[in-house]
């Protein structure tokens, strides 16, 4: 009964049939199913499915009327990033001193605080690493490097003790937590060697996120 009253609808029987077809297909998909899913095609293709939209680490889901927002999350804000550093040609060393160096093209320096790394975005550095070449390699005494954080705190990037002209020192495990404005810079304590290093440059990067 309701097919023929469609048809003697003329054009807009067409239509109206059109739509009860549609109905008649896919009634899964005309009522909602669960709250905040969303309308897709299954993994083979040939069919459309109700899908959740499932948020992982560092995402954020937020359904709201008429919209779905989708965030990044944790400690950085965002996306992590990289801050890169190094020192010129140290041609001599010297026993067991303590320098520092970091973000200028300055030799590495004896008093603290003069190669600041500015952080430029708040976030935690998780991951350092710096590499040392020296063309006269020197002995593998116990050499450390730090991360001096504002010119207060150290954190241990690693201590290494080997007689190679490529040395370096990492550390993927670290939790410095750091915001904009605050500064790094490194720390070094060198050993007092059997043979020196010489020509030594330095050059280094750490990860925040």
């Amino acid at each position: 009964m309701v097919q023929r009253r469609i048809s003697q609808l003329g054009n807009e029987g067409v239509i109206m049939r059109l739509l009860l077809t549609v109905l008649l297909l896919v009634p899964s998909l005309v009522l909602p199913q669960s709250a905040n899913q969303v309308v897709g095609v299954n993994a083979g293709g040939t069919a459309d499915e109700y899908k959740t939209l499932v948020q992982g680490a560092n995402v954020t889901i937020t359904h709201a009327a008429g919209t779905i927002t989708i965030a990044a999350s944790g400690s950085g804000g965002g996306l992590g990033y990289a801050i890169q550093f190094e020192c010129p040609n140290q041609a001599t060393t010297t026993d067991a001193q303590t320098v520092y160096w970091g973000s200028k093209n300055l030799a590495q320096q004896t008093t603290a605080d003069m190669h600041r790394i500015y952080i430029p975005k708040a976030g935690t550095v998780t991951v350092c690493y710096i590499h040392l070449h020296s063309a006269t390699a020197g002995t593998g005494e116990n050499w450390t490097m730090n991360i001096r954080k504002n010119n207060t705190t150290d954190y241990l990037v690693q201590t290494i003790a080997v007689a190679n002209a490529h040395r370096v020192w990492s550390n993927g495990g670290l939790s410095i937590s750091v915001v904009a404005g605050d500064y790094l810079e490194i720390k070094e304590v060198e050993p007092t060697w059997a043979t020196n290093p010489a020509n030594v440059r330095r050059s280094g990067i750490i990860y925040i996120e």
